[in-house]
């Protein structure tokens, strides 16, 4: 895939007919449909760029820093413009290779990333799709959307969870220590399927990076199938708060020194143009107000469970619940 791939891709948050337009006056494509807010575009570097610079004008043309926030572009890591027309080549490839394989029917359901619905009952489309997928965008929303409504009568029973399986993302740290992939973008999903849907229930959320953790997560799933207690003396928890001024580091690092926690919890005072705030500011504000300051408990580490807690109301009220003043 590597061998064969060139580009760079972006994450933007537009509307369809803006992006649409921009898409053809630049020359890029659609590559990933993430969820209602956000879509990814690859194309060749050049013209990412160009497309980049109109969307960041776009950006800030808007009136609230909330606003401003949500439409400003996302430059990826990534190797290449994957999932666009740059991707022939390797298509090409790939579809040589798989004939050597036979294809069986699966015995669970699988959602098509080229289709986003289920595969077909013959084991040559579902081969066919796969061909297709890496040069055509990945319809991650709507697979979300058919997998919720596929699970809908039993969401509204008890104990169903969605578990993320992968390698997650990379770490100079090493495996054991590489962070969930998919479990932000799947509670966003989640969140905007059910306010669409009017849902009375969703899935919950847990992840598993490596088959190490696998053991682990579901023990964690089990513990506590309906709220995680982070606040504890497990080394496997990690908190991280994240604040924006002087005023906010007071206030969250006196409900942690009221609480006797203040030596678990990492505070970082983001700087105005820190990376780390706008991707807190884009997580918060898909569920409420953004609003800082911002409590991380990464559960289980490795395992990926990820909770988030924002503005000092929410974090006093999570605290005091898990975790009474001694």
């Amino acid at each position: 895939m590597h061998k064969h791939a060139r580009g760079k891709q972006v994450a933007v948050s537009l509307g369809a007919r803006m992006l649409d337009e921009l898409c053809e006056q630049e020359g890029v494509y659609v590559s990933n449909c993430n969820f209602g807010e956000q879509t990814v575009v690859g194309g060749e570097e050049e013209k990412i760029a160009r497309f980049t610079e109109k969307v960041k004008a776009y950006a800030e043309s808007l009136k609230t820093e909330i606003a401003k926030t949500k439409a400003r572009p996302i430059l990826l890591e990534t190797s290449a413009a994957f999932h666009t027309p740059l991707m022939a080549e390797a298509k090409k490839h790939f579809a040589e290779m798989i004939q050597n394989y036979e294809f069986r029917l699966p015995r669970s359901k699988v959602i098509s990333n080229y289709t986003g619905k289920f595969h077909s009952a013959n084991p040559e489309d579902i081969k066919q799709a796969m061909i297709e997928q890496i040069d055509h965008p990945v319809r991650w929303w709507q697979g979300m959307e058919i997998a919720v409504r596929h699970l809908e009568g039993i969401v509204c029973g008890e104990g169903v969870d969605i578990i993320e399986f992968g390698g997650g993302k990379p770490n100079i740290e090493g495996p054991k220590n590489q962070r969930a992939s998919f479990s932000g973008i799947l509670m966003r999903n989640l969140k905007e399927i059910k306010e669409k849907d009017k849902l009375t229930a969703v899935p919950s959320v847990s992840s598993c990076i490596n088959a190490e953790t696998i053991d682990r997560t579901i023990e964690e799933i089990e513990k506590e199938r309906k709220k995680i207690k982070v606040i504890d003396e497990s080394s496997d928890v990690e908190l991280i708060g994240y604040a924006v001024d002087d005023a906010e580091c007071s206030a969250l690092i006196g409900i942690l020194e009221k609480h006797q926690i203040r030596s678990r919890v990492r505070v970082i005072q983001l700087k105005p143009d820190d990376e780390k705030k706008f991707e807190v500011l884009r997580l918060i504000s898909v569920e409420r107000k953004a609003e800082f300051p911002f409590l991380e408990a990464r559960v289980g580490c490795e395992a990926g469970a990820i909770l988030g807690y924002c503005g000092v109301k929410e974090i006093e009220d999570f605290i005091a619940s898990v975790c009474p003043v001694r």
